[in-house]
């Protein structure tokens, strides 16, 4: 805090690789102040640029339709605030949503947050994301489960995001298993967006406002 509050001071753009210590909607809330008054300040929300997820919004767009449901798998051994910020996050960005309505639940295979996110359209049905904890051993197939694993379902198809790199889906008769090991890290994407910005582009940029919503929601 006291890096980027310093930062801020002297009119110097910052990309915050980890944005959320504990999930914490203090500091975000104080960053979108800052914002707000026209610092250049950008959270690293990795999640939103990964290999597997800008591949699935391409394929939002030329095959699989709207999204109908979305299932997310979390490690119950990490932060349990931090991964849900994240998979909040996530999928409000993935739906370009607002969240109606979330509850949370005590299930035999452990804790289970369930969201309906509403559409711009408001003839378009909500879409209902489930998160869900589990332990390390249930990560059988793929990424230990610290990384996002999501399975998307939609009009025309399926998809299912395992780690950073690896997407497999289905529409009709056509199926893909990819691996986007070639890919930019989601790292490089953000950086690039940053950069592009303090040099006057007019790029979308993640902002602390959507942040501290996810923080937020969280919280209640």
């Amino acid at each position: 805090e006291w890096a980027i509050s310093l930062a801020v001071a002297r009119q110097t753009p910052v990309f915050v690789a980890v944005p959320v210590e504990g999930a914490s909607p203090a500091v975000a809330r104080s960053l979108v102040d800052q914002e707000a008054e026209g610092a250049v300040v950008v959270p690293g929300v990795l999640w939103r640029a990964t290999p597997a997820t800008l591949r699935l919004r391409e394929l939002l767009a030329t095959k699989l339709g709207p999204i109908q449901e979305i299932a997310i798998r979390l490690s119950a051994t990490e932060s349990h605030g931090l991964s849900a910020v994240q998979a909040i996050d996530w999928c409000r960005s993935l739906l370009s949503s607002t969240v109606s309505q979330m509850t949370r639940e005590a299930t035999a295979d452990g804790p289970l947050l369930v969201m309906n996110c509403g559409r711009r359209s408001p003839l378009s049905p909500p879409v209902r994301t489930e998160i869900r904890w589990v332990g390390e051993a249930a990560g059988t197939d793929g990424p230990p489960v610290s990384e996002l694993t999501a399975k998307v379902r939609c009009r025309n198809g399926d998809a299912e995001l395992i780690g950073e790199t690896r997407l497999r889906w289905q529409a009709g008769s056509e199926s893909e298993d990819e691996l986007l090991d070639g890919d930019r890290p989601a790292e490089a994407v953000l950086l690039d967006l940053f950069l592009r910005r303090v040099v006057g582009g007019v790029v979308p940029i993640p902002s602390w406002a959507e942040l501290y919503e996810a923080c937020r929601l969280w919280g209640e």
